[in-house]
């Protein structure tokens, strides 16, 4: 990464920039700045956060994850995501929000190329509830390639307010 330069993207550049070079198994831009994490596994966000700390990035307000997981289905064939993670899960906050660019061929015009979706960490009882906070960013379906990965980006919020 070049002196002075901060990872600091936009939502649009997440997907179009990352997430789809990561679909079609393409080059990203900048290499080693998003890990590869089974989000949905046995471990808690804390213990993601602290095992994947190198790729932490930093501001004056929050600090971000960002990390690729594989989508993990509740049935085979079915649409539903499994959201549960170590103690807990993730619960959706709101609708999903579309990220939408300029049509390269003709400005006037404006393109959904994915989504993003606010989630975050629930298990009652625990000093941790709600105070993990995670953003899903998924492709537009009109984007993905017959062979497609099932795979989306996450960042993990941690606000110092």
């Amino acid at each position: 990464m070049p002196t002075g330069w901060r990872f600091c993207p936009e939502d649009h550049e997440l997907i179009r920039d990352y997430l789809y070079n990561k679909v079609i198994q393409q080059q990203l831009p900048f290499e080693g700045l998003i890990a590869e994490c089974d989000l949905y596994g046995n471990e808690n966000p804390w213990e993601i956060w602290e095992c994947f700390s190198e790729y932490v990035v930093k501001s004056v307000h929050y600090e971000d994850l960002y990390v690729f997981t594989k989508l993990k289905r509740k049935n085979a064939g079915a649409k539903n995501v499994e959201r549960k993670v170590g103690l807990g899960s993730w619960e959706g906050e709101a609708i999903a929000k579309e990220i939408i660019i300029n049509n390269s061929n003709n400005m006037n015009q404006s393109v959904v190329i994915g989504f993003m979706k606010r989630f975050r960490f629930e298990k009652s009882g625990t000093h941790q509830d709600g105070k993990w906070i995670m953003h899903e960013y998924s492709l537009h379906p009109s984007l993905f390639p017959s062979n497609y990965l099932h795979v989306s980006l996450f960042s993990f919020k941690v606000s110092f307010s």
